[in-house]
Formats: structure tokens, C-alpha cells, sequence
């Protein structure tokens, strides 16, 4: 069952600023006891400025009848917060026993109140005579007899018309409080003070009156009891103080009400009501324990119809042996060590000392109750097969870590090999080794008792693992098929984009990056398609959609990442500079049709390079940027921004539009600067070489000079025919602009007739001072032997 406690309660502070107002369940209607309460006293105890030792305290309960405004007494004399009754339902609020700390303890001076230094706590009573528990008067005993052995005053709270009553006014509950008051306390003498509060009091009766009937009842019952030995002679008053209030009609005399509740707290708060003996000398740290070993007492109480003291003194007695035979099992146990004795040899001496330890404990505690001797049985076999299972368990679990590394190792090696068999099937076989190996190295610590119950199981690791590495299983296998998609669809995108890439950029325009573009989704579209259906894609991996969905992401993002690096090994100071010079030599040279163009002047040479030069000028941020035809920059759909080596993002925000910064601009401008300067003056000099001008006057010179020679050519019909051909074929050569062609092919022709000829008269002169030269005399070596002998 669980006990409630307020959630207040588990957050309020201990200062004496901050007190705690909240309550607490102590015991709840199951007759549970609240473990908590040990925290709750702990935080809501205001220490006095002077040392106390923690006794500084007063416990005051009220019970009473059901629904007569206990707790409504409670919160307007101490400030608590207990809940109250609905006025239209009237059902049943307070179950079980409440506790609070009071916020202030009402007073008649000024300010209505006064603060509560002397730690008064207030336990609110569940109400007797309840039609909840009908007949059951069980738990009314024994929360009123738990509130007289625990409480310093006990507030009765009845209404005037209950006076003289039986049981209106509780005297059977007090009757059998009582007596086993007597019964188990007789020896302490403990005192306390029963007040009792008088609702609702109009007047016609005067309280000393009501006060005379109620002691009279008391003292009658009293004397009735059947006290126990050696208490014959002992009065009410050695256990119990008596003192009276009455309170006016709450609800017809509203401020006589709340006046007469502040003349109480007046007593309350001064030294009528708290008298040192009344205190039990608990200190506040030890009440929770002090009270909870109280409802113990009384929950174990044979009159109570709960197990007798022969049962608690055999529980008491197995729990001595009990613990003999544990602290001699431990002792064995600790000697062991499992480096040195490990496997089935460990599991066979824990075995042993746990059959021995319960052998012992058999034979010493057979002869109490069954209901004590196996109860402490069932604890000392727990101690024990905690111990063995902790051991043995990280023995399993060491296992385990073993073989699921081992596996993990083994697949990774099976990813690397390249073996022929289907990577899925090498996973499989891999599992099923590994798990016959943990069955075959956790078997040995697996122990079983005499009544075959499993000590020691290692079903339970079992289980953890195969689904541990049929999972890491699936996820390498996946891995490898997606690994396998990835590499084939990247591989085959780069090869086709950079064909694609390396075409267009040799040309260079405007919507060079749109076709760019284009094609990567069109390349996209294509390596896709055989994946595509009507509903997303399916790769044939049996994956979730979101799986696949995630599958698709990754592929995009490696497409845009060989698209990123294919533009960074395509467009590069050296490759730019290449196609810019290409690129104006095409403008320069050609005209639109791709006809050579023959040069007729240097102004022409003059104009044409203008217009190229500015156009492939034009061209270089083309490709030193991508940007499209509209201005926008080429930004990936997906995020790659991990995959990219930038020291510094923010210096490098743009990882695919800036492809040449602003220095390797300016170098590939140097550069073909250079490079088509020297084109324009090799281009200039040839033009100026071709079309020197004769001037003008000379023509005059030779006409006055050579008109009879010009005359007489006329006259002759041949070499007058000679002229009008040669002139037409000038005058074609000159509207096709082949005279400078001519020109350097008759000049080549004359150069290369000057070598030959060059040749031809060296062979000629170097041929007689050859014949000139005598041939050597050859004398023989017998000739000389035969001078020698003359």
C-alpha cells in the first residue's frame, strides 16, 4: 500500500524563516507506518537560538467523533492545513493519522496570533465512529492508544450534548485504551494530559459542571479496570492529567468562536499545558524511530488479535541463529577469490558453503514455530543467494562482455575480408558461435539448490545478449548494404559529373552554373530511379520509412560532396587560366563561325582583340564563383557543413559558391594578362610585316619614269595579256585575303631555296681541296727490316 504524503512536504526548508506548513501522513489507513517521517521532522524543527539537545518540542492529538470539526480546531488554533469536510457531502476527510508542524499557535493579544518557537506539532486523528469502518473498531484502538503513548496532550474534541454520553463522548475508546495502557506501560508511569473540547458550549451548563461529569466518568471507568499486578493501587491521575475548554457555536457565534480558540492558544503557548513530565525525553531526530517502535508494540499486542509473544520471541530467536549462520557464511565467503578459483571449481565451493550455512541454521532452529523458522529460513536463504548471485552474476556478466566484444571484432574482420560468401551469412554464423560459446562459458556458474531452484541463472544474460548482438548483427549487416548503395551510387555520379562538369566549364557563359546544375539533378534523378516508387524509395533494405527516408539524405549528401570536391579539383588557378586563354584564342582567331580570321589591317587586329579580351575578362568570375543566372548562390539541400576542413566557418561560410578567392583571381588575371598580350603582339607584327605601303609618290616616279617601257608592254599583245592575268589573280588573292599568306609562303619558299643552294655550293667547293690532298705512304714493315740489315 502507499502512504501519502503531501508534496509540499518533500520540499520545504528547515529555517526558521521558511517553517514547513504542510502535513504528513504517519500511519495510513492500511496501518502502515510512514518511513518518511524521519525527513519531515528533520527539515520542519526550528532550533532556538540555545542549545536543546532537540528536545525542544510538544506533540498535542485530537480525536474524536467522526466529522466534528477536528480538523477545522487544528488549523484555527495552530495554522495548519489539514483537510476539512465539504459542508454538502459530509464524508469521511482525515484517514489514518496526520502530522504537522504548526505556523503559528492562535492568541487573544494583539495580532491574533503568536509564533510557534516551541516546535508544537499537531496530529490529526482519523475520526471514530465512521460509517467507513462500520463495526471494524480495530484501527480506532489503536490510533488512540498510539496517540496517548506518543503525545504530550491529547485534545478530546466532543460537542456539549455528547457530555454524559458513553459513546458519544468516547469513554468505551478511552475504557480499552485504558487498560492496555496499563498493560503495556504500567511499568513507565508515562504521564499525559487529556483536554477536552467542549463545541459549540452555549452557556446554560458552566464548564465546571461539564468538567465534574466527565472527570466522574473517567474516575468511574478507571476504578472498573482490572489493573495488573503491582498497579491495584494506582490512580487516573498517576497516568493522566485532565483540563477543560469549551468553545462557542462556530457557526452562530463566529467572532465568540474565534475568540475562545485564542484564549487556548494562550494556554498553549504559556506553561499550563506543557509541563515537563508530560514530555517523553525523545530527542527530535529520534522521535520517528521512538514512534514507530510504539505502533510496533501495539500492532504486535496479543489482546489486539495479532501474533503472540511466544511468535515474537521465536522470530527473535531465529534471527539470533539466523544471523550466526550468516556471519559464519561470510566468513568463508570473503576468504574466496575468484582469480585463483574460477569456473565450475568456484561454483562448487559456493555451493558447498551455502548448504553448510543452511544446515546449521536447520538444525538449531527446527524446534520454534514453522511460522517463525521458515519466514527467517526464506530471509537467510535471500542473504545468501545475494551474495553467491553477486559474484557469479559478474562472472556471467564478464562473459558476456567477452564474447559480445569478440563478436563485434569478428564482424568487423568478416568486413574487411573478401570473402565470397554473402556478408548477411558470415554475420549469422558469427551469432550463433557467439552465443554457444557465453552458454558453454556461463554454464559453469549456473547453480541449482536441492529443491532444483535456480541460485544462480544465466537465462536472464542470455537473453540480454542475443538481443544485443542480434542487433549489432542487423545494424552491421544494414550498415554493409547501405555502405554498398552509398559507394555504388557516389562512384558512378562522380564519374558522370565530371565528364559533365569538365565539358562546361571549357565553355564558359552566364547559365554555364544552371546547365551545371541541371545536370546534377538530372544525374541525381537517373542513379535514383531504379530505387524510386510511388510512395518515396525503397532501397531493398526492409528498413523503416524513416530509415529509408534517412538512407536517401545520405546519399544526397554524398552526391553534393563529391559535387563539392569535383568543382574544387576542376576549377583551379592553372585549369581557369588554361580555359580563359583557350577561351579568348577561340574569340581572337576565329570569327562566329569558327572561319580563321585573315588579318587586313592592325586596326582590325586592334578591334577584335578589344572585344575579346573584355569577354574573356567577363568570364573569370563565372567560374571563380558559382552562382546562377539569376544571382543566386549554389547552396546544398542537405547539411555538409561536417564534412568540410574549415578551420573557421564563419571565414568560409560559402563551401561550394566561392571557388577562387579574390587572390587566386587576381593571379589567374596576371596570368592571362600575360599570356594573350603576347598572342595580340605576335598577331600585330605579322599584320604590320604583310602590309607594309609602297608610298604613293613613288607610283608617280615609276609611271613618268618607265612610260615608254609602259607603252611598248601595251602594244605587245602577249605581255600585255601577261599583266591583265597577273593583276586579276592580285585582285583575287587581295578580296580573299590571301596576300599575306602568299607572302609568307613564298618567303618560307625563299628562305628554304637559300639553304639548299647554301648546301649546294658547299658541296661543290669542298670537293676539289679534297682531290688536292696526297694520299699517305704506306711503308711496309719487312722493307724497313731490310734497310736495317744493308
Amino acid at each position: 500500500m502507499v502512504i501519502e504524503v503531501s508534496q509540499e512536504m518533500i520540499s520545504v526548508g528547515s529555517t526558521p524563516s521558511e517553517p514547513v506548513s504542510e502535513s504528513i501522513q504517519v500511519i495510513n489507513e492500511f496501518k502502515e507506518f510512514n518511513t518518511s517521517l524521519i525527513k519531515y521532522m528533520r527539515d520542519s524543527y526550528l532550533s532556538p537560538a540555545s542549545p536543546d539537545n532537540g528536545l525542544t518540542y510538544h506533540i498535542v492529538s485530537v480525536f474524536g467523533s467522526q466529522s466534528t470539526g477536528k480538523s477545522t480546531l487544528l488549523n484555527n488554533l495552530f495554522g495548519t492545513k489539514f483537510d476539512v469536510m465539504d459542508e454538502v457531502s459530509r464524508q469521511q476527510t482525515t484517514k489514518g493519522i496526520w502530522l504537522a508542524h504548526a505556523t503559528h499557535v492562535a492568541s487573544a493579544v494583539e495580532g491574533g496570533s503568536s509564533s510557534n518557537s516551541t516546535n508544537i506539532y499537531v496530529m490529526d486523528v482519523e475520526g471514530t465512529d465512521g460509517r467507513e469502518r462500520g463495526e471494524d473498531q480495530d484501527f480506532e484502538r489503536k490510533s488512540a492508544l498510539f496517540a496517548l503513548s506518543t503525545s504530550e496532550v491529547l485534545l478530546i474534541n466532543i460537542w456539549e450534548y455528547q457530555v454524559g454520553l458513553y459513546q458519544g463522548a468516547n469513554l468505551g475508546l478511552l475504557r480499552t485504551v485504558f487498560e492496555v495502557n496499563l498493560a503495556l506501560f504500567s511499568q513507565e508511569r508515562t504521564k499525559s494530559l487529556i483536554l477536552f473540547v467542549i463545541r459549540d458550549h452555549v452557556g446554560n451548563t458552566p464548564l465546571e459542571n461539564l468538567a465534574g461529569t466527565l472527570t466522574a466518568d473517567l474516575e468511574k471507568i478507571w476504578d472498573q479496570l482490572s489493573k495488573p499486578a503491582g498497579a491495584e493501587t494506582l490512580k487516573l491521575n498517576d497516568f493522566f492529567d485532565l483540563k477543560f475548554a469549551a468553545l462557542s457555536h462556530k457557526v452562530l457565534q463566529p467572532e465568540a468562536f474565534r475568540e475562545d480558540v485564542a484564549k487556548l492558544g494562550d494556554r498553549f503557548t504559556g506553561s499550563e499545558l506543557f509541563k515537563p513530565e508530560y514530555h517523553r525525553g525523545v530527542p527530535i531526530d529520534g522521535w520517528t524511530v521512538y514512534s514507530e517502535q510504539i505502533w510496533e508494540q501495539i500492532e504486535t499486542n496479543k489482546d489486539l488479535d495479532l501474533p503472540t509473544q511466544r511468535i515474537a520471541a521465536a522470530r527473535q530467536r531465529c534471527d539470533e541463529i539466523s544471523s550466526e549462520c550468516y556471519a559464519s557464511f561470510l566468513a568463508e565467503f570473503k576468504s574466496i577469490d575468484p582469480v585463483v578459483l574460477s569456473g565450475k571449481d568456484l561454483s562448487e565451493k559456493l555451493k558447498a558453503i551455502r548448504s553448510t550455512a543452511l544446515s546449521s541454521y536447520n538444525v538449531s532452529a527446527v524446534r520454534y514455530p514453522n511460522v517463525a523458522y521458515l519466514e527467517r529460513q526464506a530471509s537467510l536463504k535471500e542473504k545468501l543467494d545475494q551474495n553467491i548471485k553477486d559474484i557469479l552474476s559478474s562472472e556471467i556478466r564478464g562473459a558476456s562482455k567477452l564474447v559480445s566484444q569478440k563478436f563485434t571484432n569478428d564482424i568487423e574482420a568478416a568486413k574487411k575480408s573478401r570473402s565470397s560468401e554473402p556478408y548477411a551469412d558470415v554475420v549469422q554464423s558469427l551469432l550463433q558461435s557467439a552465443l554457444s560459446e557465453f552458454e558453454t562459458a556461463a554454464g559453469v556458474y549456473s547453480i541449482v539448490d536441492d529443491e532444483d531452484v535456480h541460485i544462480v541463472s544465466y537465462s536472464s544474460e542470455l537473453t540480454e545478449l542475443t538481443a544485443d548482438l542480434g542487433k549489432a548483427a542487423s545494424e552491421a549487416v544494414f550498415r554493409q548494404r547501405q555502405q554498398e548503395i552509398l559507394s555504388r551510387t557516389s562512384k558512378s555520379f562522380q564519374a558522370k559529373m565530371k565528364k559533365t562538369i569538365s565539358s562546361l566549364i571549357r565553355s564558359p557563359t552566364s547559365s554555364t552554373w544552371d546547365l551545371v546544375i541541371e545536370a546534377f539533378e538530372d544525374t541525381a534523378k537517373s542513379l535514383l530511379a531504379p530505387y524510386r516508387t510511388e510512395s518515396g524509395y525503397d532501397f531493398g533494405l526492409g528498413t523503416s520509412e524513416e530509415t529509408t527516408s534517412g538512407l536517401y539524405m545520405q546519399i544526397r549528401k554524398q552526391f553534393w560532396i563529391k559535387f563539392r570536391d569535383l568543382l574544387h579539383i576542376l576549377v583551379t588557378e592553372d585549369s581557369v587560366s588554361w580555359i580563359l586563354r583557350n577561351k579568348f584564342e577561340d574569340l581572337f582567331r576565329f570569327d562566329k563561325e569558327g572561319v580563321p580570321r585573315i588579318w587586313r589591317n592592325a586596326s582590325q587586329v586592334d578591334e577584335e582583340f578589344k572585344k575579346a579580351r573584355t569577354i574573356t575578362f567577363s568570364l573569370l568570375p563565372v567560374l571563380a564563383d558559382a552562382v546562377l543566372s539569376d544571382g543566386t548562390e549554389i547552396h546544398p539541400d542537405v547539411d555538409i557543413a561536417h564534412d568540410v576542413e574549415v578551420t573557421n566557418s564563419e571565414e568560409n561560410p560559402h563551401i561550394i559558391s566561392h571557388l577562387l578567392g579574390s587572390e587566386e583571381q587576381q593571379n589567374v588575371m596576371d596570368r592571362l594578362k600575360k599570356e594573350i598580350n603576347a598572342i595580340y603582339v605576335e598577331t600585330k607584327r605579322a599584320t604590320i610585316q604583310s602590309a607594309a605601303h609602297i608610298p604613293f609618290y613613288i607610283y608617280v616616279v615609276i609611271l613618268v619614269l618607265g612610260w615608254n617601257e609602259f607603252m611598248a608592254v601595251l602594244r605587245n599583245p602577249l605581255l600585255c595579256t601577261l599583266i591583265i592575268l597577273s593583276g586579276g589573280g592580285f585582285y583575287v588573292c587581295y578580296q580573299l585575303q590571301m596576300l599575306g599568306p602568299i607572302l609568307s609562303v613564298a618567303t618560307a619558299m625563299f628562305e628554304e631555296t637559300k639553304v639548299v643552294i647554301k648546301a649546294k655550293l658547299k658541296e661543290l667547293l669542298l670537293e676539289p681541296e679534297a682531290a688536292a690532298v696526297p694520299a699517305p705512304e704506306i711503308i711496309e714493315l719487312d722493307d724497313l727490316s731490310e734497310l736495317k740489315k744493308d
